[in-house]
């Protein structure tokens, strides 16, 4: 399924808007402020910015890191950065309270061979099944964000009571550590952490991502409609970048985990070594759906939200 008629016909009309004098970037020499986390998962702008797809396409892009989404997400909301990427839950609660987002490109995925995190285990835990962790202890990387969600439905489908189980926030420096002391029953680890966790012996049996769909996109590139539609051809120009730094990881692992590197300080050859992300190369209402009606059956959404909402709908 391609990308949505009504969506592309939104992007399109960017196309036409008229724009007063001055209004655009083309006629400024002031950068688009593009905003990320440091995590390879959102890391398109960066391979963007390395690959000369920015420059190509005749862009002046100042690209910022970030320490989380939501960061991203105010900051954009706040006026300090134009364009950066956040999880669909956060641009559906942005959405939900009236906050003017509209997506423009996509992100990264979860999918079967390359999942966005797993739930973890001591290396001398006999945990099997989501009925195990009544009782017990979970820790995710942020409360209400994708992680948690993944947990939430995984223990429901596996038939657990949501309320003997105690999810928590907590970095992921301290999961493997805190699996291991007792600390933890279950710690729900990404990338670099999962892969130093199964070095040193954690097990890391379950992908809870998964248990809301087998294959979703889990974040996007956004900014706001009024900035989309002031500044039309600078948006589509790095909406396609930003796909093309995304089709082009995909492909070049090898190259792109030098610019990881770099980016995050980690040794790349433990980079190439770990469960490298997947990018969407086009927007997908079907593969946004999914973690948004989860979202709204949690209670991380305060209503049901479409995922036509999110493109601009």
């Amino acid at each position: 399924m391609g990308f949505p008629r009504r969506c592309a016909a939104f992007i399109a009309a960017l196309a036409v808007v008229s724009i007063a004098p001055g209004a655009t970037f083309a006629q400024s020499s002031a950068p688009i402020r593009i905003g990320s986390s440091a995590a390879e998962a959102y890391a398109q702008a960066f391979f963007a910015r390395d690959q000369g797809y920015f420059e190509r396409a005749g862009l002046n892009v100042d690209v910022s890191t970030l320490a989380t989404g939501s960061a991203v997400s105010q900051a954009i909301a706040g006026g300090s950065l134009d364009i950066g990427v956040a999880t669909t839950i956060n641009l559906a609660n942005a959405i939900e309270r009236g906050i003017p987002f509209v997506m423009i490109g996509p992100g990264p995925m979860t999918t079967p061979k390359n999942p966005s995190g797993l739930l973890c285990i001591a290396k001398n835990a006999t945990y099997k099944t989501a009925k195990d962790f009544e009782g017990q202890t979970i820790a995710v990387p942020a409360l209400k964000q994708t992680a948690d969600l993944g947990v939430r439905e995984w223990l429901t489908k596996g038939g657990a009571d949501l309320s003997k189980v105690q999810i928590l926030e907590a970095p992921f420096a301290q999961m493997g550590p805190g699996l291991e002391r007792g600390t933890f029953a279950g710690a729900t680890l990404s990338e670099p952490a999962l892969t130093n966790a199964l070095k040193a012996g954690t097990k890391c049996p379950f992908d809870v991502y998964g248990s809301i769909a087998p294959q979703y996109m889990f974040a996007a590139w956004f900014t706001t409609r009024d900035f989309a539609q002031k500044n039309p051809d600078a948006v589509r120009k790095i909406a396609a970048a930003l796909t093309d730094a995304g089709k082009w990881a995909n492909t070049h692992h090898f190259e792109s985990a030098e610019i990881v590197s770099k980016l995050n300080r980690v040794d790349v050859e433990t980079i190439r070594g770990e469960v490298r992300p997947v990018f969407a190369e086009q927007i997908r209402l079907s593969e946004i759906q999914p973690q948004l009606d989860a979202g709204y059956t949690f209670g991380f959404l305060g209503r049901p939200v479409k995922a036509s909402e999110l493109v601009g709908q």
